[in-house]
């Protein structure tokens, strides 16, 4: 987009006077850092899954706690446990070792882990989800406080982000209980990715020109400063003059005289002869020259 930046979001919490626009920045920054915290999960867990005695043995011992926790769950009067018939059968769903059924048991845990109710969602949230938040958005830890937090909205948002497809119902409460999701998730939605130049590299490289220079490689310094051009013209149909000039500067730097004065007539052809982007290339014509 070309709006705001999401790596400011701790920075518009901070500086914000409005109380929503806070609490709004603090949702989406737990949110997206929610998002990536799965990601990552996910392909663990998908890594791990190709190893199959690995996942055979991960499975059984899987088996052997569902089991346990089952015949808990069925003889007992806890009112947390809104479904365990459900629960029931989408664990056996699971055992069957398929990637789908195994990669959605991972999401449930992970959902019921973030907003459930037991010891561990707040060792996750303290040393986990606040931590990675505050380096992902350069915010202060201490300044999140869990009981502050809307759980319904952060579910809403992470919703969006990961593209969950869920089913809500009246059993459903975020919070209260140890697993507050049994069968409500169906699955994740599929997208369809469009690749253009921002999602390639090529704009990371062209980025890379100062860092060449530091290193005195001129000539990548050049070439990553033409892809720069090249792309600048793709993405936004304009002539980057300046990068235009920075190659004039560093040819005549490099003492290849006649193809700096060249570049800077070149990058004359795009702007005005009193635009303040032309005083590069007029410095580089006259230091050529004379």
């Amino acid at each position: 987009g070309e709006g705001l930046n999401m790596r400011y979001l701790g920075l518009v919490a901070e500086q914000s006077i409005l109380l929503h626009v806070k609490e709004c920045s603090v949702i989406e920054m737990l949110a997206r850092t929610l998002k990536d915290i799965l990601k990552e999960r996910i392909a663990q867990r998908i890594l791990s899954y190709s190893r199959l005695p690995e996942s055979y043995k991960q499975l059984q011992e899987k088996k052997e706690i569902y089991m346990k926790r089952v015949s808990g769950l069925l003889h007992s009067g806890d009112e947390g446990i809104l479904v365990p018939f459900a629960y029931k059968e989408r664990m056996e769903k699971l055992l069957k070792g398929t990637m789908h059924g195994y990669i959605l048991d991972l999401i449930y845990d992970f959902m019921n882990l973030v907003f459930g109710l037991d010891s561990d969602t707040n060792d996750f949230w303290e040393t986990i989800l606040f931590p990675s938040a505050a380096s992902a958005f350069n915010y202060g830890v201490t300044k999140f406080n869990k009981s502050k937090i809307n759980l319904n909205t952060l579910l809403f948002s992470f919703i969006h982000h990961y593209g969950l497809i869920v089913d809500f119902d009246n059993t459903l409460e975020l919070g209260k209980y140890d697993i507050p999701f049994t069968t409500q998730i169906k699955g994740v939605k599929e997208k369809a990715k469009v690749y253009g130049l921002r999602n390639i590299p090529y704009c990371a490289l062209a980025g890379r020109y100062k860092d060449y220079l530091k290193m005195g490689k001129s000539e990548l310094a050049c070439k990553a400063l033409k892809i720069k051009i090249i792309t600048t013209k793709l993405l936004l149909n304009k002539i980057d003059v300046t990068a235009i000039a920075e190659i004039a500067e560093i040819l005549l730097e490099a003492g290849i005289t006649d193809k700096a004065i060249e570049e800077a007539k070149k990058g004359l052809h795009y702007v005005h002869p009193w635009n303040s982007e032309s005083m590069k290339l007029h410095s580089v014509i006259m230091r050529g020259y004379y």
